[in-house]
């Protein structure tokens, strides 16, 4: 299993969580510095509803099909993703977001992901 972290956040704290949990690849906004100085302009790389932009670029790289890639998310930006990979996983969402998934959990760890994952698995 290869993990890609596409937020519409931040990089600064997208490739934090990246590094602590071991993604293989992030894309997220970023946060522009000058001098060492956070100076008020961010590079959009994933707008709000841009996450399906990069969902190709993610599978070549992985060497993964859509119907290969599952989507974990939250939010109504990721439910593009829901309806064009093999398997959407709604957590802690929205009812109407929930909708739009494959499966739905209500989790405080994400290891109860592994569950979800596990038929998949070889």
């Amino acid at each position: 299993m290869r993990l890609a972290l596409l937020s519409s956040g931040l990089d600064i704290l997208a490739a934090r969580v990246a590094e602590e949990l071991g993604f293989d690849v992030w894309i997220a906004n970023g946060l522009s510095f000058t001098g060492g100085v956070v100076d008020g302009w961010v590079q959009i790389r994933v707008p709000w509803d841009g996450k399906p932009a990069h969902l190709n670029a993610i599978c070549r790289m992985f060497g993964a099909t859509l119907l290969e890639t599952a989507a974990v998310g939250d939010s109504h930006g990721d439910v593009p993703l829901f309806e064009r990979v093999g398997l959407g996983i709604a957590v802690n969402a929205e009812p109407d977001i929930c909708a739009r998934a494959h499966v739905s959990l209500e989790c405080l760890d994400l290891r109860e992901l592994l569950p979800v994952f596990a038929p998949y698995l070889p």
